[in-house]
This record gives structure tokens, sequence and C-alpha cells, in this order.
């Protein structure tokens, strides 16, 4: 019959440890271990008496091992800390530097052009279509109208100018579209929108989720919820570039997209 010692226990012990022994197999198992360690000291042979260094050795082992659990859990804590700050970067950096298109009725209007995305519901016959563009403050910066096609998703581009063909000020606006179905009294119906932009950053928020910054000029960045994401294209520029240089292919890019609604 095989004999468990205060030794052996605590061999296992530290054998379980290393393969991740949780803090309440530590509890349990230094319960047992004190236990035999107490009843071999009333056992003892009186002539042979278990020496000090045996004794200081044991609870020393003892608390070695406790102290690695302990270190374990605080990495662990430690660990999910840092995922919960940082977010999960790794997916959010694989968008820099991408023409992204994302569901918002914010725009960037940059170097004097910009352009949104739309698409109206195929059950509806549609009279008109309103595009109402609106400074971040509320004021109106242009009113027109848009294509009425049902079923297709339409591009729209804005050269940033407004009515009175005065040139506006580069930075974010508010798009609102709203389609009036033909008929007599029929209520309007709210569009939703799509913008694009260039990727420049990504910042992580205390919740795990990201956001991408979509940079310009004006130093105005709009933030992109990174679920929001709705098509992703082939890098813009994939060598480093002043913000001159991004600004251009910006512009570019919208200025294709407003030749292509025309």
């Amino acid at each position: 019959m095989s004999t468990i010692t205060s030794s052996t226990l605590l061999n296992q012990t530290q054998n379980q440890t290393e393969s991740g022994l949780d803090r309440q197999e530590l509890f349990e198992s230094t319960d047992d271990f004190l236990q035999i360690f107490i009843q071999q000291l009333k056992n003892q042979n009186p002539l042979e008496p278990m020496k000090s260094t045996d004794f200081i050795d044991s609870i020393s082992r003892l608390a070695s091992v406790e102290q690695s659990v302990n270190q374990s859990a605080h990495l662990e804590e430690l660990k999910n800390l840092i995922k919960q700050q940082t977010g999960d970067l790794t997916s959010g950096i694989g968008y820099l530097n991408n023409l992204i298109e994302y569901a918002s009725d914010i725009v960037t209007l940059e170097g004097g052009v910009t352009g949104f995305y739309y698409e109206l519901p195929q059950d509806v016959e549609v009279e008109t279509v309103e595009v109402r563009i609106e400074g971040i403050d509320g004021t109106l910066a242009y009113s027109g109208t848009g294509l009425t096609q049902t079923g297709v998703k339409h591009k729209f581009g804005w050269d940033g100018k407004d009515e009175f063909g005065q040139q506006l000020n580069d930075g974010l606006y508010k798009v609102t579209v709203t389609a009036i179905p033909k008929g007599d009294g029929a209520t309007p119906i709210a569009i939703d929108t799509s913008a694009i932009g260039v990727v420049t950053g990504v910042e992580s928020q205390a919740d795990g989720s990201n956001l991408l910054i979509i940079g310009n000029s004006t130093g105005t960045d709009a933030m992109v919820p990174q679920d929001s994401v709705l098509s992703v294209s082939v890098p813009v520029q994939t060598q480093q570039t002043s913000d001159a240089e991004q600004s251009d292919n910006f512009e570019e890019l919208l200025e294709q997209l407003i030749s292509q609604n025309f």
C-alpha cells in the first residue's frame, strides 16, 4: 500500500501548479498538506525528530507554490485589462490607408469635394428625392434633389458650394435624404446614407470596440465605428505620404465619385 506524506503531496501540488493549478485547488491542496504535515509532527519518532531545515524547506516550498499561483492569476487579470483597454486593434489596423464605405449621415468635405450613397426602397414609387446638407452646427449648406430610381444604389457628389455658388470650408457636414412618394398626402421617407473616406488611424474604446479615424486637412476627423463599415477598397497608397499628398488622393477619389454621378 502506498503512503502519502506531506512531501509527496507537496511535490504533486508543485507539478499541478506548472500545468495550471487554480486558487481553489491550491486551497484544497494546502489544507491537505497542513493536515498531513501536522500528523507527521505528532507521530514522528522523538528520538529522530524532523530537522529544522526540513521543516523550513517544506513551508518555503508551500509558500513558493502559493506565490506562483497568485502570480499566474495576476498575469491573467493584467492580460484581460490590457485587452479591455486596447480593444481588438489588430482587426482595426487592417483598415489603415483603405478607402471604406460606412453607414453614416456625416460626410467629409475635403478640397471642396465630397460624396455619399443612398438607396431607395423598391416597393415605393418615388416622386422626388430631397437632399439637404448642413454644417455640424445645423446651418444649411446645400439643398437640392437626387435621382429617384428605386432598387438602385445612387451616388451623390457635392462640390462644397452653397446655393449662391459660394465655396464652403472643408470639414464635416450632415446629410439628410428624404424620399417623397407619389400621391397626395404621401408620408415622406427618411433614407439611410453611407459615406466614404480613407482610414488614417484606429482608436480603441473602453468596451473593446474600435473607432476608425477618417482624417482630413482641417483636423475635424470623422470617427467611424468599425461595425458600421459596409465595404473596403484596395489600399489608397502603401508608401508613406505627406498630409498634402493624402489630401490629394482623397480629393481625386471623390472627384471620380462625382464624375460618375453626372
